[in-house]
């Protein structure tokens, strides 16, 4: 998606999981021409997503284990 409008970089943000406060960040570091703190605060977001995705499989890998546990074990 190409992000040239307004509109398309809040929708691409919201689309990413930005809330308002990292948006209206975004925009007036985007008018301001900060593109260091743009992409400092795109690279936070960025790490807040992945550590949830890392929180996510550890809960997987221990929903797992149990399940493996009641197969085989009969827990």
């Amino acid at each position: 998606m190409k992000c040239d409008s307004k509109e398309a970089v809040i929708s691409n943000l919201r689309d990413a999981g930005c809330d308002t406060d990292t948006i209206a960040k975004f925009l007036q570091y985007r008018e301001t021409g900060e593109t260091n703190q743009q992409l400092r605060l795109l690279a936070a977001h960025r790490a807040q997503v992945l550590e949830h995705i890392h929180q996510g499989e550890k809960c997987i890998t221990c929903l797992d284990y149990l399940i493996y546990q009641i197969k085989n074990s009969g827990i």
